[in-house]
């Protein structure tokens, strides 16, 4: 059956409308499109298959309340542009697993408060040169604090007895 109408079509169900398709359903749509939900919610079920949502120009959502994604596989987002996460609260990320961070660029960290980094293993940070810059505060590896410790040194052709040149083991 095919239906070509030149004017509008209204339809009023005043109570549940269901539409079972045998095959394909197709909906070209020259305009706009509106659905609104008044009351209730909106499930979306495919029982096999996939589903693929390809936008030609910007999406936009908002939501009122939370937003739970949950991915049994692999979920992956990429952006050619830039992307940006942001939140006007706390920022939480989690794994169970190894988290990495890789760029192929320089990468900032612009911290406006204190940073506070709790590590339950090693702390290994490994670069070819580095600079590590304080104003204040204090550096403290094996109960030996590193700004306010002074290293022995009892030899007398040094220049300057009761200080070394650099840091030595066991001083």
């Amino acid at each position: 059956m095919t239906m070509n109408l030149h004017q509008s079509l209204q339809t009023k169900v005043a109570f549940n409308q269901e539409t079972e398709v045998g095959k394909f359903r197709v909906t070209n749509i020259g305009e706009d499109d509106n659905l609104t939900i008044l009351a209730g919610d909106q499930r979306l079920s495919i029982a096999t298959g996939s589903r693929e949502e390809i936008i030609k120009t910007n999406d936009t959502r908002q939501v009122k309340g939370n937003v739970t994604s949950i991915a049994y596989g692999t979920q992956k987002m990429t952006s050619i542009g830039a992307m940006t996460l942001s939140t006007v609260n706390t920022l939480t990320m989690s794994a169970n697993g190894t988290v990495t961070i890789e760029t192929t660029g320089a990468m900032n960290v612009d911290v406006d408060g204190a940073k506070t980094e709790a590590i339950g293993g090693t702390h290994t940070i490994t670069s070819p040169t580095a600079n590590i810059t304080y104003t204040s505060g204090e550096i403290t590896v094996n109960t030996i604090t590193h700004t306010q410790h002074t290293h022995n040194n009892n030899d007398p052709a040094m220049s300057a007895p009761g200080e070394t040149f650099s840091p030595t083991a066991g001083t």
